[in-house]
C-alpha cells in the first residue's frame, strides 16, 4: 500500500503543477500574440457591415435627356435663319435697283451740266426792312406795315403796350423810331425788357422798345435818331414768351397808354 499511495501522491502533485502552469505560461503569450495583430484585423473587429438592396435602380442618364433643341426644331431655327438672309438679299437688291433707276432718270429730269465746277449756291437773302411808315400827326408806327396785334396795354402793372407780330422770327421785322430824339438807354439787358432802347422826343415825351432780338440793336445811347429810322428788330428776349414790340409812352415821366396815343 505504501508504493500505490506514493504513485497516487505523485500523480496528484503533477496534476497540480500542470493546472498550474500551463494557465500561466498561457498568460504570459497573449501580449505576443496581441501585438502580432495588424490594424486592418482591429478595425474588422469593430467595422459595420452595409448591403444594398438590389431592388434600387439607377436612373438613366443618357445625353439625349439634357439636349436643349430637337432635331426638328434645329432644322426649323436653321430654315428661318436661311429665309432671313434671303430676304435681306432681296432687299438690298431691291434697293440698288431702285438708286440705278433714279441716277437713269436724273439727267432726263435735268439740264445738261455746265462745263467747269459747279457755282456755289447762293445764300438765302435776307428780308429787306419794310419802307419806314410815313408820319400820321406828330408819331408814326413803330412797326411800319408790318401785320400784329395788341395782345396787351397798359394795366395792372404792365407799363406799355405789347405788339405781337405776324412773324415770330427774329431779323424779320423791324422796329423805327416813333419820333426824331436823342437814345437815353441802348443795353442788351434791361430789366425784364431785355435787348432794349429807350429815346427821349426832347418835348417832355420819351418811348422805350423792349424785347428787341439779340444783338439787333442799331444805335447806342447819345445817338441821334431821326423819325422812321429803324433801331433795331423785333425778337422775344427778356421776360417774354412770343416775338412782340413792348412800347412805353411817358409824357413828364408818367406812364401813358401808347394805345389812343400812338397810331397803334
Amino acid at each position: 500500500m505504501t508504493p500505490a499511495r506514493g504513485l497516487g501522491t505523485m500523480v496528484a502533485v503533477c496534476a497540480l503543477v500542470a493546472g498550474v502552469a500551463i494557465p500561466a505560461y498561457a498568460a504570459t503569450q497573449t501580449p505576443a500574440a496581441n501585438a502580432e495583430a495588424s490594424t486592418w484585423d482591429e478595425a474588422s473587429s469593430e467595422s459595420q457591415a452595409f448591403s444594398s438592396s438590389g431592388d434600387l435602380a439607377s436612373a438613366d442618364l443618357t445625353s439625349t435627356s439634357y439636349s436643349a433643341r430637337t432635331a426638328d426644331e434645329i432644322s426649323q431655327i436653321d430654315a428661318e435663319r436661311k429665309a432671313l438672309v434671303r430676304a435681306k438679299e432681296q432687299q438690298a437688291a431691291q434697293e440698288e435697283a431702285a438708286v440705278a433707276q433714279q441716277a437713269q432718270q436724273a439727267p432726263q429730269q435735268q439740264s445738261a451740266p455746265v462745263q467747269g465746277a459747279p457755282a456755289a449756291a447762293a445764300p438765302p437773302a435776307e428780308p429787306a426792312p419794310a419802307a419806314p411808315p410815313a408820319a400820321n400827326g406828330s408819331w408814326i408806327n413803330p412797326l411800319g406795315g408790318a401785320g400784329y396785334y395788341i395782345s396787351r396795354s397798359v394795366g395792372s402793372g404792365h407799363e406799355g403796350s405789347d405788339m405781337v407780330t405776324t412773324s415770330q422770327a427774329d431779323y424779320t421785322v423791324p422796329i423805327y423810331a416813333a419820333k426824331a430824339g436823342t437814345v437815353i438807354t441802348s443795353g442788351e439787358v434791361v430789366g425784364g425788357w431785355g435787348n432794349t432802347i429807350a429815346i427821349d422826343h426832347g418835348d417832355g415825351t420819351t418811348t422805350l422798345y423792349g424785347h428787341m432780338s439779340p444783338g439787333s440793336r442799331q444805335v447806342e445811347v447819345g445817338a441821334t435818331v431821326t423819325q422812321g429810322q429803324m433801331i433795331g428788330y423785333v425778337g422775344s428776349t427778356g421776360r417774354s414768351t412770343a416775338h412782340h414790340l413792348h412800347i412805353e409812352l411817358r409824357i413828364n415821366g408818367a406812364i401813358v397808354d401808347p394805345v389812343g396815343n400812338l397810331p397803334i
